[in-house]
């Protein structure tokens, strides 16, 4: 007879993106980690145009790096990444309540936490230095995470002069067609 434990994971839809070249420990962990979220997990992938444009040389071609991916232990989707511009409407699309990237994108990432909430991975591999080796020998470091809150500006401006915050349901009628 086999017993099933009840999921204790948030039933939220979490997503990340990333190249994914050099899939090593420290990723395997991270993305073990972004499992561990939500119960449902989307995976961006950069394609071979944006790893292009993003300055990167993946060593292995985008269908080979989705598979990968796709084979992920908690990953449900797997969904290429074209753009920077293409984030906004996969939280709309997919009605995500969880964006997890790298520390690296906080500044390309601030605007999304008025669609959904915004974590940041931060201490992923860290160097030990060593006087009496020659070489650094890596090894992993927990992860933790950090949530964006946004600054709410201090003015005594009227409210109708302040900048509109943008809303799930303001971009969802922006972008209907």
């Amino acid at each position: 007879m086999t017993i099933r434990l009840a999921d204790s994971r948030p039933h939220r839809a979490v997503i990340t993106y990333g190249t994914f070249d050099r899939f090593d420990l420290a990723q395997a962990r991270q993305l073990e980690r972004i499992c561990q979220l939500g119960t449902t997990i989307i995976v961006g992938v950069s394609t071979d145009e944006l790893a292009a444009r993003k300055g990167e040389r993946p060593g292995a071609r985008y269908a080979v790096r989705a598979a990968m991916i796709r084979q992920f232990p908690g990953v449900d989707t797997v969904i290429p990444e074209t753009g920077w511009e293409q984030r906004v409407m996969d939280l709309l699309a997919y009605d995500i309540d969880l964006l997890v990237v790298g520390f690296g994108c906080r500044s390309r990432c601030d605007h999304l936490a008025d669609l959904c909430e915004v974590q940041y991975l931060d201490g992923n591999v860290r160097a030990v230095p060593s006087a009496s080796r020659a070489s650094k020998v890596e090894q992993p470091m927990p992860l933790t995470l950090t949530t964006w809150e946004p600054a709410r500006p201090q003015s005594s401006k009227p409210a109708a002069n302040q900048p509109r915050i943008v809303t799930r349901e303001r971009l969802a009628a922006a972008y209907a067609v």
